[in-house]
């Protein structure tokens, strides 16, 4: 929290624990413990703070040998990437809050990012 991400519009962490959406064919109970392959990151700015939002499959998974990228999610699991971006975006305005943003051209990038890429 203490360190400004130049490449995220300059925000700085929100000092919770780091958010891991997965996906895949079974549906899972919340806090419920996986070994996970992490595939893309979504950088939510939310009311300023930088809150990551990683996208994982679990290892026992069908489809995870299929999945190592945003590009291979795309291609086996059309649209989720949006999804969750949309539902992270929007879902705090029911209570009256704005829409929160996202950096990095607002797309899902790859779980690794070359220093000093640009983003759309």
């Amino acid at each position: 929290p203490s360190l400004a991400n130049h490449e995220v519009e300059g925000a700085f962490g929100d000092n919770d624990p780091v958010d891991v959406v997965e996906i895949g064919d079974s549906q899972r109970k919340i806090g419920e413990v996986l070994k996970v392959k992490p595939l893309a990151a979504l950088a939510m700015i939310d009311e300023g703070e930088l809150d990551w939002k990683i996208v994982a499959i679990s290892l026992d998974d069908p489809k995870a040998s299929l999945v190592n990228d945003v590009d291979d999610v795309e291609k086996h699991f059309p649209g989720t990437l949006t999804a969750i971006r949309d539902w992270f975006r929007d879902y705090k305005i029911p209570d009256g809050k704005p829409a929160n943003r996202f950096g990095l051209g607002n797309q899902a990038v790859n779980k690794i990012i070359e220093r000093g890429k640009k983003f759309p």
